[in-house]
């Protein structure tokens, strides 16, 4: 049955939509950091939506707001996988100064410190987290072996790690 607004030939607002995307996207950009929630609930709003577009002809102010729904989820899940994408080439950057750190400790001291802390201040001024944005990014994790060690970070929570080969400088990714 529809409402009193589609009743009238008015179409819904736009406005909650755009809140609770603009929500969505909040949380998953600064809370968990990863391209998780706002893609997977854009895409089931998507998959719900977007049929729907096309069983109402017979009313061009319903199916022009629903176009406008659509689209601001596309951009939601634009944004955030955006979002994700520079994250991710800040962490990169991030762990490869702690891993030039860790080369340069190596250099003076012909072995790699036992703990990331030894770098600290001679070689970084402080173990910075590898994504800032996000609530859930600590500092890159310090996988010590003598021969060479590595630096892990969790690309997409909780799972989804990348682990970077300090001495041969390889990138390989775990899960």
């Amino acid at each position: 049955m529809p409402g009193p607004a589609q009743a009238a030939g008015k179409p819904p607002s736009l406005k909650g939509t755009l809140i609770v995307c603009g929500v969505i996207l909040a949380l998953d950009v600064f809370g968990i950091g990863a391209p998780m929630l706002a893609v997977y609930a854009g895409l089931a709003l998507a998959l719900w939506l977007v049929p729907r577009i096309f069983f109402v002809r017979d009313q061009p102010g319903l199916r022009r707001h629903r176009i406008h729904v659509a689209l601001a989820m596309a951009a939601m899940i634009a944004l955030d996988a955006s979002a994700y994408i520079v994250g991710e080439i800040m962490a990169e950057r991030r762990v490869t100064v702690v891993a030039d750190a860790l080369n340069r400790y190596k250099a003076e001291r012909n072995t790699y410190p036992l703990r990331l802390q030894d770098l600290v201040p001679n070689f970084l001024p402080a173990i910075e987290p590898v994504k800032p944005q996000a609530l859930m990014s600590g500092p890159p994790t310090y996988l010590y072996h003598p021969e060479g060690p590595g630096l892990m970070y969790v690309s997409i929570p909780p799972f989804g790690r990348r682990v970077l080969n300090v001495a041969t400088r390889e990138w390989t990714d775990l899960d």
